[in-house]
């Protein structure tokens, strides 16, 4: 639960945190059969995409806007913490249907859906991040409200992406 937490204000604070950045990478994607792309966002030091250590963990940041600009409407993120290269619980995917953080759709435990992540290609400044999530993602209207099981989008998503490695 603490690494979810986390995860939810840090969400927020990167969708606040990364204005003005450029965009070069995207993934693909569909909600509810639509198709989608997202744009990850980056400049200089800064990407949307993110690997960064956390104690013995590593923690994956995947998060692309709508845009190629700096927006939460449409924003999604696939937060995934991983131990010895596999995954060390199930992701926390979000995804932004409005230009607020709330409400946000959100997996939940009882349907964690299926994800798969690989890290490869690591240098010292990057790493590959490649991966799918497949899944429902329930609407939450509020922090530490209960999702809404009764209203729920599909989700379908690959990324092949280019990741930083944060210090």
């Amino acid at each position: 639960m603490r690494v979810k937490q986390w995860l939810s204000v840090g969400v927020a604070s990167a969708l606040v945190g990364f204005a003005g950045l450029a965009s070069a990478q995207t993934f693909e994607g569909t909600i509810n059969g639509q198709p989608r792309s997202w744009h990850v966002l980056s400049q200089g030091g800064d990407s949307t995409v993110s690997i960064s250590q956390q104690g013995n963990q590593q923690m994956v940041v995947v998060q692309g806007h709508a845009e190629d600009n700096y927006g939460v409407k449409g924003t999604l993120t696939i937060n995934a913490p991983m131990q010895n290269g596999q995954p060390a619980s199930a992701p926390v995917v979000m995804y932004f249907p409005n230009a607020t953080i709330f409400p946000v759709y959100v997996a939940v435990a009882q349907q964690p859906g299926k994800f798969d992540i690989k890290l490869s290609d690591a240098t010292a400044q990057s790493t590959k991040v490649t991966g799918s999530y497949q899944g429902k993602l329930f609407r939450q209207d509020m922090h530490g409200k209960a999702p809404d099981m009764n209203d729920s989008i599909d989700i379908d998503v690959k990324f092949d992406l280019k990741a930083l490695n944060m210090q």
